[in-house]
């Protein structure tokens, strides 16, 4: 669990563009690639399921009162 946790964090740092140097050497002695790119791939997705889900809340809520409006009028 302790390894995870480091590897998401090292990825979610990199996401921000936020590494120190130093953070950056030690990750790249202790972590293995292929699972900081699969950890990668997998931040990425939820990113990108979560901005969809987001999007399409919006999107209902102001159809929403859209339609609600155009009653009223």
């Amino acid at each position: 669990l302790h390894d995870m946790l480091r590897y998401l964090k090292a990825v979610l740092w990199s996401f921000l563009g936020l590494r120190e140097k130093h953070a950056f050497e030690a990750d790249q002695r202790k972590l293995k690639p292929i699972v900081l790119i699969a950890v990668g791939i997998l931040v990425c997705v939820v990113f990108v399921v979560t901005l969809i889900g987001v999007v399409r809340i919006v999107v209902s809520n102001h159809q929403e009162i859209l339609e609600s409006a155009e009653g009223r009028s």
